[in-house]
């Protein structure tokens, strides 16, 4: 997946908010696989690289990720978190991943109506192929199910038997 990663450290130190925000990202193929993992002693760890679409992105811009891990996401970032080597001793370092697309629903095909249907958002009627779509849903049970009451139960399978 194509992402703008930015590094949020320097030799394991964390930037501070007004020199993260002068980082500039780099972009590129994020892949997080299990790989070799000299620098760390092991034959293999999982490796968070970036590949731009035809080469490996610079490694002196952005070192490989070793023992790379999922810190945190959201719709629309992730920050993983590993060790990189730079001359030949090994940080802690956080990447701050964004989507190059940045619109969630973008390239989605065949939207459900609820997602075509924004009107909620901004104040009108829905359409009247959004009201068919809700309109179409199955009921969910009632808590009185959920309590144990059997008498709701046995209402509707009466019911259901009668109309069919």
């Amino acid at each position: 997946m194509l992402f703008e990663v930015r590094r949020q450290r320097i030799r394991g130190v964390p930037l501070t908010k007004e020199a993260g925000n002068r980082v500039v990202p780099a972009s590129g193929d994020l892949r997080v696989q299990e790989g070799p993992a000299e620098p760390m002693g092991r034959r293999l760890c999982r490796v968070a690289t970036l590949h731009a679409v035809d080469r490996v992105v610079n490694g002196d811009s952005l070192p490989r990720l070793y023992d790379a891990r999922l810190l945190w996401m959201a719709p629309l970032a992730l920050v993983l978190g590993g060790i990189e080597f730079e001359g030949g001793t090994g940080y802690w370092q956080t990447w701050y991943c964004t989507p190059l697309d940045r619109h969630p629903l973008a390239g989605m095909v065949g939207k459900p109506a609820a997602l075509k249907d924004s009107s909620r958002t901004r104040g009108t009627a829905p359409t009247a192929e959004a009201q068919a779509a809700t309109a179409a849903m199955p009921a969910l049970p009632s808590a009185a199910c959920h309590r144990g009451d059997t008498s709701l139960n046995a209402q509707q399978t009466k019911a259901r038997d009668e109309d069919g």
